[in-house]
């Protein structure tokens, strides 16, 4: 089986051809911040997980699981890179230029990031699943390829869709595609950012920051819950 979030040679690659932008990302992580995904999920995270270990898991239906594949379009790839850029733009002008202008194949990345597991590649609550799970791994400073297990992964996409399916706000098609490509090119910044923190011997930093991010995105420290093949559970 392929490894989970193989990050070690992702830069490696040559498809993040805007280097430029990790070095610059790390110091304006807060930006990658996406409103929808805010909204959708601060308030209910932490009660999402204080239910994980219960019998009640209403997103393992197959409808439920169908609603949020999606299949992306170049446009959208297109745009969401752009949207992306300009929301760094006013706080770091440099990264958000290397961003708009560079050929980020981050559909290619994302795709080798999840390869072997469980996750569908175009799904949005997979890859809402797949940042979560990224700064789990951050925050807890795992290296282990082969931590997460496709059960876990899975699980912890079935948690998300839950969460997601009563959002009027993804109540489109075209929302739930937005999110779903949002996520993956976070996930791929995200992942290529933490690999040049330990180049860099700032992985202690890029932990912390990263750690101040998703407290006050998600509202609980990935510090102490584990993912489980019911999704994210108290330690």
């Amino acid at each position: 089986m392929s490894a989970l979030f193989s990050w070690n040679s992702l830069l490696l690659t040559g498809l993040l051809t805007a280097s430029q932008l990790t070095a610059h990302a790390q110091v304006d992580l807060q930006t990658f911040s996406d409103a929808t995904v805010q909204a959708v999920l601060t308030a209910t995270m932490v009660n999402a997980i204080k239910r994980s270990n219960t019998t009640s898991r209403p997103a393992t239906s197959a409808v439920a699981t169908k609603r949020f594949a999606y299949t992306p379009t170049a446009v959208l790839r297109q745009q969401t890179v752009q949207q992306l850029a300009a929301r760094l733009k006013p706080n770091n002008p440099a990264a958000a230029n290397s961003l708009a202008t560079g050929k980020v194949d981050y559909s290619t990345i994302y795709r080798s990031i999840v390869q072997g597991t469980s996750l569908p590649e175009n799904d949005a609550a997979a890859a809402l699943a797949s940042y979560l799970i990224t700064g789990y791994l951050i925050m807890n400073g795992v290296h282990d390829d082969n931590a997460i297990t496709p059960s876990m992964a899975q699980g912890v996409r079935t948690q998300i869709a839950g969460m997601l399916a009563s959002n009027s706000q993804l109540a489109s098609p075209t929302a739930v595609a937005k999110l779903g490509e949002e996520m993956k090119l976070q996930t791929v910044l995200l992942t290529a950012t933490w690999q040049q923190s330990i180049k860099n011997n700032n992985e202690a930093a890029f932990r912390t920051s990263t750690g101040q991010l998703f407290s006050k995105q998600y509202g609980f420290d990935m510090t102490k819950v584990r993912p489980t093949a019911k999704g994210f559970a108290p330690r």
